[in-house]
C-alpha cells in the first residue's frame, strides 16, 4: 500500500509548503511500499472544527501537494488531534470532527478522489 499519513494538530504554529509536503511524502523507489508520514499544523478556531485562515491556507498547500503527479497513487490518512483541555470523550469527538473537516475540504473544495483519503480522530492521546 502506498499510503501516506497527515496528522493535523491545532496547538502549534507553523506553515509547510506544498513542495515540502511533496518532498516528505515522496515515494522511495528502493522502498515503494513503505508508509510515509508528515506532521502538519492545521489550525482551527478554539473548541471548534472551523478552520482558521492559517488552517485554510495549510489545507490548500496539502491539496496542492496531493494533486502532484508524484503523489497521485498515494492513499492519505488525515489524523486529527487536540490538546488535553476538556474530557477525553469530548476531545475524541472534536479530533474526529477536525480530521473530517480537513478531509471534507480536500474532497469538496479541491476535488481529490474520495477513495484516496480517510480521516480519524486521535483525541488527546497523541497531542
Amino acid at each position: 500500500d502506498m499510503g501516506a499519513l497527515i496528522r493535523t494538530v491545532s496547538t502549534r504554529s507553523s506553515f509547510t509548503s506544498a513542495s515540502e509536503i511533496k518532498r516528505s511524502l515522496k515515494v522511495d523507489p528502493a522502498r515503494p511500499n513503505d508508509k510515509r508520514k508528515i506532521d502538519l499544523t492545521v489550525n482551527f478556531d478554539f473548541n471548534s472544527d472551523k478552520l482558521t485562515s492559517e488552517g485554510t491556507l495549510q489545507v490548500k498547500e496539502i491539496a496542492s501537494a496531493l494533486s502532484d503527479e508524484s503523489l497521485k497513487q498515494s492513499n492519505i490518512v488525515v489524523e486529527g488531534h487536540t490538546d488535553n483541555v476538556g474530557s477525553n470523550e469530548y476531545n475524541e469527538k472534536l479530533s474526529d470532527r477536525r480530521a473530517n473537516r480537513v478531509m471534507k475540504t480536500l474532497l469538496e473544495e479541491y476535488h481529490l478522489p474520495q477513495e484516496r483519503i480517510s480521516a480519524r480522530g486521535m483525541g488527546e492521546t497523541q497531542p
